[in-house]
Parts: structure tokens; C-alpha cells; sequence
């Protein structure tokens, strides 16, 4: 847990993990199992979720959820735990995408790749984006126009994940 340690602190870390370790408890076994299997429940992003459940956060309602953003970041105290408690409800915070939104990027909801500006959905941009920063890719292996072409291929990519934002 040397990442939770060194972003928190041995005290805050602790309390995160035994906290975690609770609410993947509650959750049953199938959950510990998961957790397990995957190598998910050593993540310090799920430790922080789990967590966060525990301590009743990710319940807040939209509203609720901005209201605890304000309190945290007016608080003075810029903790990285606090910085990160505030990514995570400002996300609750937003409301959920409308049907019209989803239907201008023609996705369900859980890849925001507009349509018009590639056949390939963000998971299949990801795959490729990956297969170019391989270290056998032409963009590390080759000089010239293959190496240019590699380079603007990856800035496509990107700039299609983002969304088409530049």
C-alpha cells in the first residue's frame, strides 16, 4: 500500500484501508472475491471508493454532493484525500446525462466518442492509442514519414477520446 502511504500518509492510509476493508465486507463474499481476482481491491482509487461508501459519501444526492465540494474546498484544508473526496463527488454532483446528450454522441452513456469523427468507439481508440505507445510502434521505431504519421494518428486518437475537444 506504499501509493495510499505516500499520498495520505500511514494514519489517513490505515484508516482508508480498514475502512475499505469494511465496506468490501459488507458487500459479502462474492465482492472479496472479486476484489481478490481482479487485483481491484488493491487499487487506491477502489480502496478510496470503498471507503467512501463506508463513511456514507457516495450517497449524497446531486445537490448534497456540491454542497460537500463547497465545504471542502472553502475549507483551507487542501489535503490530497480532500482533493481527491472532491473529484469524486463533483462527479456526483453533475447531473446525469440526458437522453437528447447521449443521442448527439449516439453512445449509451459510457463512451462519449462522437460518432462523426471516427467509426471506432473510445474503448477501440484506447486499444489503438495503446498499440502506438508500444515500444515496438513506429512511433518509437522508425524515422521519417512513418514516425510523423504514427505521431498524427496518436494526436488524432487523443483528441478523439477527449471528445473532439482540442
Amino acid at each position: 500500500m506504499s501509493t495510499l502511504q505516500t499520498r495520505y500518509g500511514l494514519e489517513e492510509s490505515a484508516k482508508l484501508i480498514a475502512d475499505a476493508q469494511i465496506q468490501a465486507n459488507a458487500f459479502g463474499p462474492d465482492m472479496k472475491a472479486y476484489l481478490a481476482a481482479t487485483g481491484a481491491g488493491n487499487s487506491p482509487a477502489v480502496i478510496l471508493l470503498l471507503a467512501m461508501q463506508k463513511r456514507g459519501e457516495l450517497r449524497y444526492m446531486p445537490e448534497q454532493a456540491a454542497a460537500k465540494v463547497k465545504e471542502l474546498r472553502s475549507s483551507g484544508k487542501f489535503s490530497k484525500l480532500n482533493i481527491d473526496m472532491s473529484r469524486v463527488l463533483t462527479r456526483l454532483a453533475q447531473p446525469a446525462k440526458s437522453a437528447q446528450q447521449l443521442a448527439a454522441y449516439n453512445t449509451s452513456g459510457g463512451d462519449d466518442v462522437m460518432v462523426g469523427m471516427s467509426h471506432m468507439t473510445a474503448a477501440e481508440a484506447r486499444r489503438e492509442l495503446d498499440a502506438l505507445d508500444a515500444k515496438d510502434s513506429d512511433l518509437f521505431n522508425s524515422d521519417g514519414p512513418r514516425r510523423a504519421k504514427a505521431i498524427k494518428k496518436r494526436q488524432a486518437l487523443q483528441q478523439q477520446i477527449a471528445g473532439g475537444k482540442s
